[in-house]
């Protein structure tokens, strides 16, 4: 330097060589973030925005106030996000004459008053079997004989919004439909420079990653769901799959249980942790046997609900290091993360969650799910319904709660138990740019609200896969023959 002093030019040089992002530099095209690693948004209602915590003392046996926390924080993350909709933010004195405008009421403004309102609440049920709304302020029975509602399963737990008449105390429901969603965008704008999963980037960082992301063309996903390592045939399969992608060297592969036919400890025949040791070391050697997949490809294993674990509640842990230390040692390129899990592609943010989801939420819905027009159009001469939807409809119902909700289990919480400390990691805001389900039901793949969501199959079942190529936002199925 010819002189001591520093100039602004020289510091903003200095500084873009220090963030620069570039492909000689390792830049991680893929991250993945464990469901008990990841911060937790706050909204902060003292300056009304929203800040991350890390929350290091939260716990697997949180205290009962943690439960109510947690059903206050759904509640919250969902009222927020009604309230910043055009459609229910009260309009400013410029616009005051809007009629989009639609007003909501607090519940515990309804007793006393006629007429019809509309209000948004979380639906519950009290110990003599009645449905009723509930939020902040009160709550108030529900008489849903005459409603019409929306698409989607309805459960308890719930944000719903409701428009109807207080007859003797009773909220008696003429229409009642899920809270409009929010795009990733949006939430992105709300949250004013927050990444959500913590990552700190600069503005030219994240112009580089996007640069980065628009010249990889070539990036696949292969997912596979119910891959049974102790099924010879499961086995022989994933031999053929891989060799027919040895030349393609996928960039990822995502794995998801149930790992195993039967549970460990289910009595006679059941398999046992050793068991599930050996059969992923095992994959650890398929692995090992096609060298341009074990160099050049990653893998990332999901529990599915019957694979061992500390607690059947979610998120639920990764496999046992016990079961995994010789896959890992044989594989350096696996990832053994929480159910459910994140991965960031880039900018692409990828939900993967493994879970028996659509069994058991049409088991606890306490509505039918509608009908679509197709099934409408059937329906018998004296009006009544048909008595059971699609396979291919419900799975809409299920992407549409899912999204709505902005919530992986939007369901009681003695049906689908739940780490209290850790509902943070279930809740879809903002929303991801895919959602990944593993279920036991066929495959499918649908659209809602800018969100891909797609199943790829149960592995096991028909040896269905799922080529995901992130570039495109393509889907494509396929199959083992």
């Amino acid at each position: 330097m010819t002189s001591s002093v520093v100039t602004l030019e020289a510091l903003e040089s200095a500084l873009d060589t220090l963030l620069a992002v570039s492909a000689e530099n390792d830049y991680e095209q893929i991250q993945v973030f464990g469901a008990f690693d990841t911060p937790r948004l706050h909204f902060n209602t003292h300056n009304n925005s929203y800040e991350l915590r890390a929350d290091a003392h939260r716990r697997l046996h949180a205290g009962p106030e943690s439960r109510i926390q947690l059903l206050r924080n759904r509640f919250m993350s969902v009222d927020l996000r009604v309230k910043r909709n055009r459609l229910f933010a009260p309009p400013s004195a410029a616009v005051a004459n809007t009629t989009e405008y639609m007003e909501l009421s607090r519940i515990e403004s309804l007793l006393g008053v006629s007429g019809v309102r509309r209000v948004i609440g979380m639906l519950g049920q009290d110990e003599r079997k009645r449905f009723y709304l509930e939020d902040f302020t009160s709550r108030i029975i529900i008489d849903l004989t005459n409603a019409a509602y929306t698409d989607g399963l309805f459960t308890i737990n719930c944000m719903v919004l409701v428009e109807g008449e207080v007859i003797d105390d009773v909220l008696h429901v003429q229409s009642m439909g899920f809270p409009p969603p929010e795009t990733k965008e949006a939430s992105l704008e709300v949250l004013g420079g927050i990444d959500p999963l913590g990552v700190e980037v600069s503005a030219q960082q994240r112009e580089q990653i996007r640069e980065l992301e628009a010249s990889d063309h070539h990036a696949t996903f292969i997912v596979l769901s119910d891959v049974h390592l102790d099924d010879p045939q499961v086995m022989s399969k994933l031999d053929e799959l891989f060799q027919g992608l040895e030349s393609v060297q996928p960039t990822l592969f995502i794995l998801m249980g149930d790992f195993m036919s039967t549970s460990i400890g289910g009595g006679a025949g059941s398999n046992s942790l050793q068991d599930l040791r050996e059969y992923l070391e095992e994959l650890g050697n398929l692995i090992l046997k096609y060298p341009g997949i074990a160099e050049n490809s990653r893998f990332i294993l999901v529990p599915g609900p019957n694979d061992p674990g500390s607690s059947s509640a979610f998120p639920r842990h990764p496999l046992p290091d016990l079961c995994t230390r010789e896959l890992i040692r044989k594989g350096p390129n696996v990832t053994c993360s929480t159910n459910p899990c994140r991965i960031r592609y880039y900018t692409q943010d990828i939900v993967i969650f493994r879970d028996d989801l659509q069994q058991k939420m049409q088991r606890h819905a306490i509505l039918p799910p509608m009908p679509s027009e197709q099934e409408e159009a059937e329906m018998g001469e004296d009006g009544e319904a048909v008595q059971s939807v699609s396979q291919k409809d419900i799975s809409k119902h299920l992407a549409k709660t899912l999204i709505d909700q902005a919530h992986l289990c939007p369901l009681p919480l003695m049906a689908n138990p739940i780490n209290w400390d850790f509902d943070s990691s279930l809740q879809l805001f903002p929303a991801p740019d895919v959602l990944i389900l593993g279920d036991s039901t066929e495959q499918y793949q649908l659209g809602y609200s800018s969100v891909g969501v797609f199943h790829p199959g149960p592995f096991h079942a028909d040896y269905s896969f799922v080529f995901y190529r992130p570039s495109t936002n393509t889907t494509e199925f396929s199959r083992v023959e």
